[in-house]
């Protein structure tokens, strides 16, 4: 019993973590420079609320909060953008504007 517990644990956890990243929200592919991307992304998305970004060598995240459940979060590395949450069809419509 406890053997195909841990078997449905595994397969549970092992489903395909690309498709449930790319159902989130949407990665998409870019020619865009980081801070082209970044000043765009802002100023297409500042208004749903507080606007941050956290960077790193050559990855930049733009976390967005409007004070209600879970934050907006793009992570932006090119060639990719990628949203990290789930998002509604305008939030993708304003990252496909600017990737």
């Amino acid at each position: 019993m406890s053997v195909l517990l841990l078997w449905l644990l595994m397969n549970v956890q092992g489903a395909d973590p690309a498709a449930s990243q790319n159902a989130a929200g949407g990665t998409y592919k870019t020619t865009r420079t980081m801070p082209v991307l970044e000043k765009c992304l802002y100023d297409e998305l500042s208004d749903l609320g507080e606007a941050t970004f956290m960077r790193s060598q050559g990855e930049s995240i733009l976390m967005v909060r409007d004070g209600h459940g879970s934050p907006l979060i793009v992570d932006i590395s090119p060639p990719t953008v990628q949203i990290t949450t789930k998002a509604s069809l305008d939030v993708q419509a304003r990252v496909r504007r600017c990737v």
